[in-house]
């Protein structure tokens, strides 16, 4: 096995590990916090993490316009270049860290206003304080994270991120249980952080003497200029969806009180994990199609696109309908009756997942294609439209209609961005085919929500793991076998059952 597939392997294999055993211990760790310090906490916690996360927008771009440049270097043996380069990126975090506790100093005052009016008994300054460290450290100290992943050693970070994460939620718990102090929480947070840091750091130095070694050279214009020109195409990119999740956590809480956004983030963290483990099935399986995305004739390329997109279309239909019919059961089972939000926004929420989730392949075809220059205003406007109409629909509606601005947000994607310069600009195929596709998969979930649930009315279970385990079957099997009648015969169908026939 060439080193190349070895890494491949390691990093496939670490990446899964990491987010199952991530997702597990979250779940486990957010019970024993809701159950210690209750609703309003876990909203204040979700708040401040809203915040410092639009803080650290400054520094979205870098990091990935860092590691592209270090491949080339790296590859040739340019030591030289590889610590200028590193060297650039140190000079980014510690300015990033600046501006990230500089705003922090400047929010303060106006934190109190921010929160609202809350019963908890904790000191709003210094708990933001401690959100704002926890940033900083995580600039000051990762800059040199950037030579493991571009020299394919992504395994090395996530198991010593495995390890931090299992080892913080632990004494988390611990501090949880015995002292119940929201203080000592977040002080473990950032602790680990640093060792974390610093292990990764002796591993680094230990296997890279030369960056210690080596003077760094003057980096050359023509890369510098590079940089920045991939950074002003990817920061908009990576941060929209970002800004979108931050606003609606801001937005809930301003609208609806911290004790609602404490639930709405239960909710958001299953969200979230669903989403983790679709994208690492996706990115896994497309990865393989990258060449024909990237290098092929059109005709090729739409031919593999069409095979990605069948599969992004059976994951994120069945993802949505399991998040519609077992989220309130997962979440009676998990936190209890008390945690329940309106079945509405279930609802609204598993139609934001699907519409979500079918991006992945148009921005896989986007990567391969090179177009996140040119269409680097839209996750602009995309941000302009979910904050206007989410203010508007919230205020009319509460919390319905901040979730209903992030639908109308990012069906604005869907109608305008992904056609124009995705399947129109790289694959020469018309706007309406693109729009007809995603159509017809939101079609395909409405008349499966309707028909799975006249199915789940007429089940009289009684035990709650029995009814999830039996809805979960259900809806596998009618997802696949209602797939399979519809795509059975196309070539996209027959590669990606072949596929599967040649892993087995």
């Amino acid at each position: 096995m060439s080193s190349n597939t070895k890494s491949a392997s390691g990093n496939a294999l670490a990446s899964v590990l990491l987010n199952t055993v991530t997702i597990l211990v979250g779940f486990v760790a957010q019970r024993v916090f809701i159950e210690t310090l209750g609703k309003e906490v876990v909203g204040l916690n979700g708040l401040f993490s809203s915040i410092t996360s639009i803080l650290t927008l400054a520094d979205l771009g870098f990091g990935a316009a860092i590691i592209f440049h270090l491949y080339k270097p790296l590859s040739r043996n340019d030591l030289a270049e590889v610590s200028a380069v590193l060297a650039l990126y140190k000079r980014i975090c510690f300015r990033v860290s600046c501006f990230i506790s500089l705003a922090g100093i400047v929010m303060m005052p106006v934190v109190p206003y921010i929160v609202g009016e809350v019963k908890i008994d904790l000191n709003l300054y210094a708990i933001f304080s401690l959100f704002i460290v926890n940033a900083v450290f995580a600039y000051l100290m990762t800059y040199r994270r950037a030579i493991l992943q571009a020299d394919r050693k992504n395994y090395v970070i996530s198991y010593v991120h495995l390890g931090a994460v299992i080892g913080v939620n632990i004494l988390q718990i611990i501090a949880l249980l015995y002292t119940g102090d929201y203080y000592i929480y977040l002080i473990i947070s950032i602790l680990i952080k640093v060792a974390e840091s610093i292990i990764l750091n002796l591993y680094i130095n230990r296997r890279y003497r030369y960056l210690a070694e080596k003077t760094p050279n003057q980096l050359k214009e023509s890369t510098r200029s590079s940089i920045n020109k991939l950074v002003r195409g990817t920061i908009f990119h990576t941060g929209a969806g970002l800004v979108v999740s931050s606003i609606d956590n801001i937005l809930i809480s301003t609208l609806a009180g911290l004790a609602v956004l404490g639930l709405y983030v239960n909710y958001q963290l299953v969200l979230i994990a669903a989403s983790t483990l679709i994208s690492q099935i996706f990115y896994a399986i497309t990865a393989n199609l990258g060449n024909l995305l990237a290098s092929g004739s059109k005709d090729r390329a739409y031919t593999a696109f069409k095979t990605v997109y069948l599969i992004n279309s059976i994951l994120s239909v069945l993802s949505a309908l399991l998040i519609l019919f077992l989220m309130q059961d997962f979440i009676k089972l998990w936190l209890g009756d008390q945690f329940l939000l309106d079945s509405t926004l279930v609802y609204i929420l598993a139609f934001i997942f699907l519409l979500q989730s079918l991006r992945y392949g148009v921005l896989s075809l986007q990567l391969a294609g090179g177009v996140s220059y040119e269409n680097r205003h839209i996750p602009v406007i995309e941000v302009l439209i979910n904050l206007i109409a989410s203010i508007i629909l919230g205020t009319i509606w509460g919390v319905k209609g901040v979730l209903l601005g992030t639908v109308i947000s990012t069906c604005f994607l869907h109608l305008f961005n992904h056609p124009k310069y995705a399947f129109v600009r790289l694959l020469g195929r018309s706007r309406r085919e693109y729009i007809g596709n995603v159509l017809r998969v939101v079609m395909i979930f409405s008349v499966l929500a309707m028909l799975l649930n006249l199915v789940f009315n007429t089940l009289d279970v009684s035990d709650l793991v029995l009814g999830i385990i039996i809805k979960s079957v259900v809806t596998f099997v009618v997802v696949f076998t209602s797939f399979v009648i519809m795509f059975g015969r196309t070539d996209e169908y027959s590669f990606i059952v072949s596929k599967i026939k040649k892993i087995i």
